[in-house]
């Protein structure tokens, strides 16, 4: 379907994360596919450029950077959205709430605990206090620190899924953070999908697109 958007990096980026989500409807896909597939989705709304041609001499941090980039964009459109009464942000995260807490209280996917230097009674109690300070957030009308948490420990879920540091199995049932962060994917990317569509265009600009098509304007073969 057509996009009726103006920006040319958000036209393609709605292209992208429409032609993945269509691929998690598919029947028997198993949930680590679905994983991945909602990953790539939600990676088309908010990727960069792995290389910034007008800054070839600094490299991008981290991926995290990237998706805390995204997230104040969608709290910009998320103002319109309450504004206007669509509200498919606060409806999404309301949704999804419980899968959520489960990322955020697994000390597992804290990447605090892979690096070695805190006990794991210190990580578990410290995953319990940002989801408390995560909800209580919520009770206001804040929705930040319920995507930084959860977002945070999907990158770390996301590292062990996609780059194979996972073993896989018929289904997530001996695999309970995969179940999680499917459900709060499948919930959360497509609520995104409807932010972006819906209020994109009040985004002042939309950074480029990563390796945009040939008959795209940024394309660097014209």
């Amino acid at each position: 379907m057509p996009f009726m958007v103006k920006d040319p990096n958000l036209k393609i980026r709605l292209e992208r994360a429409q032609s993945w989500l269509d691929l998690t409807k598919t029947a028997d896909t198993p949930e680590h596919a679905r994983f991945i597939f909602y990953w790539i989705a939600f990676n088309s709304m908010y990727g960069l450029p792995p290389i910034d041609p007008d800054h070839l001499d600094k490299e991008r941090e981290s991926q995290f950077d990237e998706i805390r980039e995204f997230l104040a964009h969608v709290k910009s459109m998320s103002s319109f959205d309450r504004k206007t009464g669509t509200r498919f942000l606060d409806k999404a995260v309301r949704n999804s709430r419980r899968y959520a807490q489960a990322l955020i209280e697994d000390p597992f996917l804290s990447r605090e605990y892979w690096e070695g230097a805190k006990s794991p009674p210190r990580i578990e109690s410290a995953c319990k206090q940002e989801w408390e300070l995560a909800s209580d957030e919520l009770k206001k009308g804040n929705n930040d620190s319920f995507l930084y948490f959860a977002f945070s420990r999907l990158i770390v879920l996301r590292n062990e899924v996609i780059h194979g540091s996972a073993t896989a199995s018929p289904s997530s049932k001996g695999y309970p953070s995969l179940q999680s962060g499917v459900r709060f994917l499948e919930i959360m990317a497509p609520a995104f999908f409807d932010l972006l569509e819906t209020y994109g265009d009040r985004v002042p600009k939309w950074p480029k697109a990563p390796y945009p098509r040939r008959d795209h304007p940024a394309h660097p073969h014209p």
